[in-house]
């Protein structure tokens, strides 16, 4: 019988990414009984985790403007994890990596679906992809004509200044919009 042990090398990292030469050391007596050992050293070989266990996770934004600025929402369950934001498709030919932010694109005005692709890096980890969409529909605004009200007196009746009410509008914004007679009212007689 052979007598040996096998542990780490000092200051060995046992838990990040890496191959380390002769970080597993098998060491023991020369010469035990009959036999004359020589003892050999290997590499420790740790490998990155599947992307997927990342958690990586992006949800869209759909919804009304409200005149403040959205983007997708994602996230990623590991300490240590940065995630990486792009409007061009990272499949796609016009890619370059220049193209990644660690900041999240945002839209504020009305857009049609706008596709933000979003990857997940970690050094202990293959990188993770998805990606999210962000949608801002118009907001719905009522303009209502007030209703115009005169004693008859021969002469046609006038739209007055404050003409209509306005609901939905945000705070700050303005719509434009024309108040009128309908075609062939008649604008003299009692009606």
């Amino acid at each position: 019988t052979v007598a040996y042990t096998v542990t780490f090398a000092e200051e060995t990292d046992l838990i990040n990414v890496q191959t380390t030469a002769n970080a597993v050391v098998a060491s023991g007596e020369a010469l035990q009984g009959n036999y004359s050992v020589t003892y050999h050293n290997n590499t420790l070989t740790i490998t990155k985790a599947a992307a997927s266990e990342l958690n990586l996770s992006a949800t869209s934004y759909n919804d009304a403007y409200d005149a403040h600025e959205h983007s997708i929402t994602a996230s990623a369950t590991v300490e240590g994890t940065t995630l990486y934001y792009s409007t061009v498709d990272p499949d796609s030919s016009d890619f370059d990596e220049s193209n990644w932010s660690t900041t999240a694109p945002t839209w504020t005005n009305v857009t049609a679906a706008q596709t933000v692709y979003v990857k997940a890096e970690n050094s202990n980890y293959n990188t993770a992809k998805a990606s999210a969409t962000v949608t801002i529909t118009p907001k719905a605004v009522n303009v209502t004509a007030k209703p115009v009200t005169k004693v008859y007196d021969g002469e046609p009746a006038t739209i007055p200044e404050d003409n209509a009410s306005v609901t939905g509008l945000l705070e700050g914004d303005t719509v434009a919009y024309t108040v009128t007679f309908a075609e062939e009212t008649d604008l003299i007689n009692v009606q």
